[in-house]
């Protein structure tokens, strides 16, 4: 299913319920700059319906989706908000074809899909548990995902720090580079 290769099912089941997320959020973003409040009242009345909109969580998505909406009102640019989105897009699928670059150098073969899906749960895991400096959480979250994902164990671990290594890289160098520019530039 979707190019894994030798996933378990509940991987595969996981997979069809996140891209099933996924594109809900998608939509729900687009119809947000295409419509705007309108959009976001029928969310809120399901989730009224569906007795969510006491939950902690639920009320503080609605507080950075009205946030999100006034934004968009003060840039007032739909080109200038679609081109952010086609930029950011980019970005994410590089950012994805990095990590699969990352993983075949290190001997792992495995799908595009499935780095997309593993990088995919490293993010949203680092949103829900932070370490100090991301040590342990992001090898530790990127272990779990790769090796759901049929990768092994010991290999899952050190891509994982691979991963991280990579990471600080990628922040540190540019951050180098452009603190030397602005110290010496005249």
């Amino acid at each position: 299913m979707l190019f894994l290769k030798d996933a378990p099912d509940f991987v595969s089941g996981a997979i069809v319920v996140v891209s099933i997320c996924f594109f809900l959020i998608i939509i729900f973003l687009i119809s947000i700059l295409r419509y705007g409040e309108p959009s976001v009242g029928i969310v809120r009345d399901i989730t009224k319906k569906l007795g969510l909109h006491r939950y902690r969580f639920i009320i503080w998505s609605f507080a950075k989706i009205d946030e999100t909406i006034k934004s968009l009102e003060i840039i007032r640019s739909k080109d200038m908000v679609f081109g952010t989105f086609i930029s950011s897009l980019l970005i994410w699928v590089s950012g994805y074809l990095v990590y699969l670059i990352l993983l075949t150098g290190m001997g792992i073969n495995i799908s595009i899909w499935a780095v997309i899906i593993g990088a995919t749960f490293v993010v949203f895991a680092s949103f829900l548990f932070q370490g100090f400096a991301g040590l342990g959480t992001l090898e530790g979250s990127w272990a779990l995902a790769f090796i759901a994902l049929g990768v092994p164990k010991e290999m899952a671990i050190l891509s994982g720090f691979g991963f991280h290594i990579f990471k600080i890289l990628y922040s540190v160098i540019p951050g180098v580079i452009a603190y030397l520019i602005l110290k010496f530039k005249p």
